[in-house]
């Protein structure tokens, strides 16, 4: 999808001249026939041929200060270059609908907070890409304040890739390089009122988010990469969710809105159609009373005519200021009421996903503990805790090495009762049979002669000299470290749960402090008054007495 927006012109004949025919040969003249117009359509005009449309456009732009001073808007400078027009193309390959082709356009100007202005389109079919021109009054119908056209380059250019990616495939990668940063910077070209809203909207988000996220820090050092990783990427989720939340409230309230908006605009037409029969009847009445001599007559029928077109048109503008009024202050308290929602239901979400952490934590705890004491405990489930908490950075092949090694642990609690299960992981037994799991105890002895009884000491000896070698010189394992990193998040979690503690119990001191500092400032600040008041009234009273 390429947007394009040409300079600004002064007439609307003159676009419709060049889009609504043919194009002219080099130093040709200009063609009437129309064969590379596929269709046209109009927003927000009462016609739809696209001469009367271009003809009304012109009217309006004409009317421009007047619109202004009717709507109570502060008259600035006429828009000397009313015209804008934009052209929206299509890969050669993609052959949207008439219909799709006017959804985009209709989504390109309520992305640029343009929707409200006066448009036609015009489809062409002498290129091999299908495209669309858009001819837009920059003067609004309503108010008869001038678009705001800032930047619109680069807005338009984000639109596009935001349409590409909707469409799941992204065409031009030079724009993505060029506004990939500030993408999210959007307020998806919200009117002026609505964008300064989502600005407000986006602020109490924030905070709310703030809020989470500030209570991390203090639990930093307690949760291993996975944990940290999964609460970035929850609280990195928010934006994306509040934007589609508070798009999606300003989306229905619009929808609803449109069926007053259609009525307001009919009765707006009827009431010029109305203005302009008038007119053509004064301007006969008029002729007729000259002519006779009325002179009084024909002014009081051009004064009648004035007043009615003033009362009428008045009347119309104070409706839609109204109208609007109403639609913006409904789509506040639904953003409102969804962000409320969302941000409840995100604090839920977010103290749950902490619940889990803190109970993976704490088992790893418990387990830990039982091993150090010899007590049966599930190894497995300790494996598995720690695999999950180990971080997966510069050495991502523990985690294999950790599930192996899981597979070749035996679960203490499966150990019969009439015997004690052997646990591999107690400080000697892990020394000597650690690093190779074995499992001493599904082992039989085998049937020993003489030999075997000679050669058993010095195999022994030699076997036994080469563990301890081993366990000199060989690189801790992935489950001792593990062990001893678990070990150091037991011990800061205590640390931490102390100055946790410690600091809830100033702030609450502070709180108090200063609670009652104000309490009391506020007592006497109510003193002083009631007695200035008493003092009033005293001097009140004297000054009725020596009367």
């Amino acid at each position: 999808m390429l947007p394009n927006i040409s300079s600004n012109g002064r007439s609307f004949r003159g676009a419709g001249a060049y889009y609504l025919h043919d194009k002219a040969e080099p130093d040709g003249p200009k063609p009437t026939t129309s064969e590379r117009v596929a269709w046209t359509a109009t927003r927000n005009l009462a016609q739809e041929d696209p001469s009367q449309a271009l003809d009304e456009m012109w009217h309006t732009a004409e009317d421009g200060m007047r619109l202004r001073r009717e709507a109570g808007q502060r008259s600035g400078t006429r828009c000397e270059a009313p015209v804008k027009t934009i052209s929206l193309a299509w890969a050669p390959h993609q052959s949207p609908t008439r219909a799709q082709m006017e959804a985009t356009a209709d989504h390109y100007l309520r992305y640029m907070g343009w929707h409200e202005h006066q448009a036609l389109y015009v489809a062409h079919n002498d290129t091999a890409h299908p495209h669309l021109h858009i001819i837009l009054n920059k003067v609004h119908p309503e108010t008869g304040l001038t678009l705001n056209d800032w930047k619109d380059w680069e807005r338009s250019q984000r639109w596009g890739l935001l349409i590409e990616r909707e469409q799941g495939a992204v065409l031009c990668l030079a724009r993505v390089e060029k506004y990939e940063q500030a993408f999210d910077l959007q307020t998806n070209g919200l009117p002026y009122p609505y964008a300064k809203l989502a600005q407000e909207q986006d602020r109490a988000f924030a905070s709310a988010e703030q809020f989470m996220a500030a209570q991390e820090p203090a639990e930093k050092d307690l949760l291993a990469q996975r944990h940290q990783e999964e609460r970035k990427a929850f609280l990195a989720s928010g934006k994306a969710a509040f934007r589609a939340a508070r798009q999606q409230a300003y989306q229905d309230v619009r929808a609803e809105f449109k069926p007053q908006w259609r009525a307001h605009f009919r009765a707006k037409n009827e009431g010029e159609q109305n203005i302009t029969e008038l007119a053509e009847d004064t301007a006969q009445a008029v002729q007729a009373l000259t002519r006779s001599g009325d002179y009084d007559g024909a002014q009081h029928r051009l004064a009648l005519l004035d007043d009615y077109r003033e009362t009428t048109r008045q009347g119309f503008a104070a409706q839609g200021k109204a109208l609007r009024g109403e639609q913006l202050q409904t789509t506040r308290t639904r953003q409102d009421e969804a962000c409320q929602a969302l941000i409840a239901e995100r604090r839920e979400t977010f103290q749950d996903l902490k619940d889990r952490q803190k109970e993976q934590r704490h088992e790893v705890r418990d387990l830990l503990a039982a091993r150090e004491a010899g007590t049966p405990h599930d190894a497995n489930r300790l494996v598995e805790l720690l695999a999950v908490e180990l971080p997966l950075g510069a050495n991502d092949n523990r985690q294999p090495e950790l599930a192996a090694l899981a597979k070749e642990v035996p679960d203490a609690r499966a150990a019969p009762d009439s015997e004690p299960a052997f646990n591999p992981f107690s400080r000697a037994a892990d020394e000597l049979f650690g690093r190779h799991g074995y499992d001493v105890s599904a082992e039989r002895a085998p049937n020993k002669d003489i030999t075997d009884v000679i050669a058993a000491p010095i195999s022994a000896v030699i076997e036994f000299g080469v563990r301890a070698m081993d366990s000199l010189f060989a690189p801790p394992s992935p489950l001792e470290q593990a062990i001893a990193k678990a070990w150091s998040v037991r011990a800061k979690e205590d640390k931490a749960e102390r100055e946790e503690e410690a600091r809830a119990e100033h702030l609450r001191q502070t709180f108090i402090k200063h609670g009652l500092t104000a309490v009391r400032a506020a007592q006497e600040q109510h003193d002083k008054a009631r007695a200035l008041d008493d003092e009033e009234r005293g001097r009140e009273r004297t000054r009725h007495r020596d009367r």
